[in-house]
């Protein structure tokens, strides 16, 4: 095409990217409103509330959250427990700093959901 190049893709990635990402906290955001997923929410607002950056603190936000999942998982309920972990994360899509915390936290303690 006389020299010309394609138009880049990467706007097109990142906009898809965007998209995923606004999608899973809204699907998130609007599925704990409900009876079924209502029970996230203490977890959340325990993993919010506090000091950023520290290890400590940070487990003691977590770990309450992970270890309700193990009894999910105990309990043969590995899907919820699945679906829990990603409707708490959807609900974090757009706070990094608690993202890498549970990231952070998951890692060091190897319990990987």
């Amino acid at each position: 095409m006389n020299g010309a190049t394609a138009p880049a893709r990467w706007p097109a990635e990142l906009l898809e990217k965007e998209y995923a990402r606004f999608a899973a906290y809204t699907q998130a955001n609007l599925l704990v409103q409900t009876d079924a997923y209502a029970a996230v929410i203490p977890y959340l607002y325990l993993a919010v509330a506090g000091e950023h950056g520290e290890s400590e603190a940070a487990a003691h936000r977590w770990r309450p959250f992970v270890e309700h999942l193990r009894a999910l998982h105990r309990d043969g309920q590995s899907a919820r427990a699945r679906t829990e972990y990603a409707l708490l994360t959807g609900m974090l899509a757009y706070s990094s700093s608690h993202q890498d915390s549970l990231n952070n936290f998951l890692k060091e303690t190897r319990r990987i959901i």
